[in-house]
């Protein structure tokens, strides 16, 4: 069973307004500089979801070559993959939390 953000449903535009609204790390503060040309133009693209964007960035070679269709910053979208890739949660399984007596879950 997930527990994270199913990055299918989570549209381009509202990812953009909840990066408006995020309190970024220093480092990713550059996520906010041209947000909107730059979700803009990923809609642009036909990229609808951020499902579809973090497949399109998710190697050094497609990021270059997306960059250079779309004009924005291979560095902004390497900041972005990062920041995305914090949306999903490395899954834990139970038995690894403290105090769950391993013998009563089923498997």
């Amino acid at each position: 069973m997930r527990y994270s953000i199913d990055l299918e449903r989570l549209p381009i535009h509202e990812y953009q307004d909840l990066l408006k609204q995020q309190n970024l790390l220093p480092g990713r503060r550059i996520l906010w500089q041209g947000l909107e040309e730059n979700f803009a133009s990923f809609e642009r693209q036909g990229i609808k979801s951020i499902a579809e964007l973090k497949n399109i960035i998710s190697s050094p070679k497609k990021m270059a070559a997306f960059a250079s269709e779309c004009g924005v910053p291979e560095e902004y979208l390497v900041i972005l993959k990062r920041e995305i890739g914090r949306l999903e949660q490395k899954p834990v399984s139970l038995p690894d939390f403290p105090g769950i007596d391993g013998s009563l879950l089923v498997n």
